[in-house]
């Protein structure tokens, strides 16, 4: 009974006025000519597509390289974020790549993110458990103190393994570099000028 009542319901709303006046605004919408604060919108959606992730990816591979063994906690998060970035970037426009060039990207780009996820975990985690050791008063049983030693121990491996995974990972993805540039060549000046042909 339920569903019979949800599509009566819903069978109303499409014949609505409110929906048809939703539809032919759309429709004028769509056909209306771009506002001139857009000037790639007459520009093929491929050509938008190589220049936003041709930029992501350069950004993404010139931050990985300034990486080092000691950088601190923050930079990794910050590359971890462009990487979210590029990976919706080369999600949303899939479907105008050869599948498996950009399947292959993907996949390698997810591992990337999989070693500095776990990074960015552990760090956090350690942080906490630092943090309420250092709040604990002079009455807490040394055992307890010391399992939280063991556990921060734990969680500082966990971390060096990370970074050395990212490294590890990044290497074979940056040297690649050339070959993925190529996939998304940068097509459209910068500015308002149109997209060249």
């Amino acid at each position: 009974m339920a569903a019979a009542t949800a599509a009566r319901r819903l069978a109303r709303t499409l014949r609505s006025a409110r929906f048809l006046a939703l539809q032919r605004d759309w429709r004028a919408a769509l056909e209306s000519p771009a506002p001139g604060d857009a000037p790639h919108a007459d520009a093929p959606a491929r050509r938008l597509a190589d220049d936003r992730i041709s930029a992501a990816f350069t950004k993404f591979v010139k931050k990985g390289r300034k990486i080092a063994p000691d950088s601190p906690a923050e930079r990794l998060h910050a590359l971890r974020a462009h990487g979210k970035r590029l990976r919706y970037l080369l999600e949303f426009f899939r479907s105008l790549y050869p599948p498996e060039a950009l399947g292959a990207l993907i996949d390698d780009l997810k591992g990337l993110q999989d070693h500095l996820g776990a990074f960015q975990d552990a760090t956090v985690q350690s942080d906490a458990i630092l943090d309420h050791a250092a709040t604990m008063g002079p009455a807490t049983a040394p055992e307890t103190l010391l399992a939280m030693g063991m556990v921060a121990e734990a969680l500082a491996a966990r971390q060096h393994a990370a970074r050395a995974g990212f490294h590890a990972a990044f290497g074979p993805f940056a040297a690649g570099a050339p070959t993925i540039r190529a996939l998304f060549p940068p097509r459209l000046e910068a500015g308002p000028a149109r997209a060249r042909a």
